[in-house]
């Protein structure tokens, strides 16, 4: 999903709590967006066919919307593989450290014994 659907479906689901309909601008949509939306009913319109939100009617920026179960769970599975990866590369980040340190030990007591036997 583009950048922008993704937190356009973030600020639905932070305003719409449970199954409520809630009319919005694009003035308070737009104060939940990091990024340029420029056409933020374009936006509403790709969510609601994809059935993550509820839309009925887009009218001179004024929003009627809801927030659907499926538009939840997808932000909540995206939430969490962004931690995941997260996650993941400080595994690396630790690994690659840890390998780094073991290499030069060893070979400094590589080193150590050469040095001593000749």
């Amino acid at each position: 999903m583009e950048e922008d659907a993704r937190e356009l479906l973030a600020a639905v689901n932070a305003l719409c709590s449970g199954d409520d309909w809630r009319i919005a601008d694009e003035a308070e949509l737009a104060k939940y967006l990091h990024c340029d939306c420029a056409d933020i009913a374009a936006a509403l319109v790709r969510l609601e066919a994809r059935r993550l939100i509820g839309l009925r009617y887009a009218e001179g920026g004024v929003y009627c919307l809801r927030a659907l179960p499926a538009g939840r769970e997808y932000a909540a599975r995206a939430a969490e593989e962004a931690r995941a990866s997260r996650l993941r590369a400080r595994s690396a980040l630790r690994a690659a450290f840890a390998g780094g340190f073991a290499g030069a030990f060893f070979g400094a007591v590589m080193a150590l014994l050469v040095s001593l036997l000749f």
